[in-house]
């Protein structure tokens, strides 16, 4: 619900777009939102489930599907943050694993505008840029280990590169903004035009009520909350509780299960490496538990697409063995 109609501010044109389809829709600003987020939360359930099927690993994915990198589980420690906006991200990224499963064009463009348009309502969506860039190239560090036929990346590679070339563009653009527009004096501003559209005054609390406030003033509040050992120790419980479903299954393969080039140490080494990206997040932001499911799920896309791409194989008595 952040907007621009008043004056400039970080995270606002995506609001400012939201109430400029209320108004020409003639439909409440509350339910055109609620139908943004629903037709983004569809995608979730339909590509975690064509990735899963694809795979045909029925019972591991269902271990993983219990997991907090699922869509009806993720933000379970943080009630209320169902709308928050990293799911433009989230959805992004299961588009382009599948993508990189079915090798369909529509899938990676649909992908392109979730995080371009997501880009200016949060700059997780800027954040996750290399961890899409580094998912796209999976079939080409295959194909440069000998185990994809050239002509099987070659096809994709201009379309793929398109794409990084654009976000990137929009993504640099959109960080600007963010800088440049931090923060503003007052939040009244931001709310009137909320107010003046039958919005109850409630809803100024949260986000919102953020926007005084800038990176520089965010930082020592993190670290104020998180000098709390109960904040600490709740966070840490989630990282543990996130990551155990898939710590369990990479814990249980034998060795024989990972192909080259991929070795479990470098298995748990990429998985490490995917919180790298959103790590900024964590010394501004005071809701480590998103950072921290956002981390689960790109791990568990990464392991979904390295089943898939061969880097990782399970048999039916791996499978009976692991569970």
């Amino acid at each position: 619900m952040i907007n621009t109609l008043n004056q400039p501010v970080r995270r606002g044109p995506m609001g400012s777009t939201l109430i400029w389809l209320s108004d020409q829709m003639g439909v409440g600003l509350l339910e055109i939102t609620i139908l943004v987020q629903l037709g983004l939360y569809l995608i979730l359930p339909i590509t975690y489930w064509r990735l899963a099927r694809r795979a045909d690993f029925a019972p591991s994915a269902l271990l993983l599907a219990l997991s907090p990198a699922m869509y009806f589980l993720l933000w379970a420690a943080v009630a209320g943050a169902a709308a928050r906006k990293e799911i433009f991200a989230i959805a992004a990224l299961l588009l382009i694993g599948l993508y990189i499963v079915e090798r369909r064009s529509w899938l990676l463009v649909s992908a392109t505008v979730l995080l371009a348009v997501g880009a200016w309502g949060h700059l997780v969506n800027v954040m996750v840029l290399p961890i899409a860039a580094a998912v796209l190239a999976m079939p080409i560090v295959l194909q440069a280990s000998h185990l994809r036929e050239p002509a099987e990346v070659r096809g994709f590679a201009r379309l793929d590169m398109a794409a990084l070339v654009f976000l990137a563009t929009n993504g640099g653009v959109a960080t600007l903004y963010a800088i440049v527009y931090s923060s503003v004096p007052s939040v009244s501003a931001i709310c009137a035009p909320l107010l003046e559209r039958g919005l109850g005054p409630e809803i100024c609390d949260g986000a919102i009520s953020w926007l005084t406030l800038n990176s520089a003033k965010g930082a020592p509040l993190v670290a104020d909350r998180y000098s709390s050992y109960s904040h600490l120790t709740r966070s840490f419980l989630m990282m543990f509780f996130g990551f155990l479903p898939l710590g369990y299954l990479l814990a249980r393969l034998p060795k024989e299960a990972f192909q080259a080039p991929l070795t479990r140490g470098r298995a748990i080494a990429i998985i490490a490496a995917l919180s790298l990206p959103i790590l900024p997040l964590y010394l501004v932001a005071e809701d480590w538990e998103r950072w921290i499911a956002f981390h689960v799920f790109c791990a568990t896309v990464f392991f979904l697409l390295s089943l898939h791409l061969d880097l990782i194989r399970l048999s039916p008595r791996l499978e009976r063995q692991i569970l």
